[in-house]
């Protein structure tokens, strides 16, 4: 009985892991900087069982690879049209289905904060926060420790930007300045 009321006192005092990874971010109108201040309210998000996600859940695609839905998430919460980035589970650029962004390979173009990073195959995509180097920092979701592009959760990343594609959206309110850190 004491365990009981112990645990039914306890229990509701924990945060749960929607409440730990809500949307804290307040939009400024730089689609570009509200789209990277929504994602990296998310960084440390952990997938469920499966690749049981909130935002695979919320875009209809429950258990699949999450990497695009993520992002499709962070835009709707950054309060950017799907006529400038298209709601898509799948990492491409392009049209029909896909972000519907034209995209650049790193060797010809810099990419600037809030593009989207694609892996040479595009069998992934993140959100670009900065660049250093030769290297882009990358907002990402369904990856590991490892970079892998079949992962578990939300990180930041580095990647060769001589290696990637950009995908660069329309935004309104923002000149997307290039972002050196």
């Amino acid at each position: 009985m004491l365990l009981a009321l112990l645990l039914g006192t306890i229990i509701p005092l924990l945060p749960t892991a929607s409440a730990a990874f809500e949307n804290t971010y307040v939009n400024t109108g730089n689609q570009a900087k509200d789209l990277v201040g929504v994602a990296m309210t998310q960084v440390g998000y952990t997938e469920g069982p499966d690749n049981d996600t909130k935002y695979g859940d919320w875009l209809g695609f429950p258990h699949s690879p999450w990497c695009a839905s993520f992002i499709s998430w962070c835009a709707e919460q950054a309060d950017i049209s799907p006529f400038i980035l298209q709601r898509t589970a799948l990492a491409n650029p392009g049209y029909d289905p896909g972000f519907g962004i034209p995209c650049y390979h790193g060797s010809i173009y810099t990419p600037k904060l809030g593009d989207l990073f694609f892996k040479d195959d595009f069998s992934h995509v993140g959100i670009v926060y900065g660049v250093e180097g030769d290297e882009v920092l990358t907002i990402e979701a369904n990856t590991n420790d490892d970079g892998s592009d079949e992962g578990y959760a939300v990180m930041l990343r580095r990647r060769k930007i001589a290696e990637s594609y950009f995908g660069v959206p329309a935004y309104k309110g923002t000149d997307a300045e290039h972002t050196y850190v």
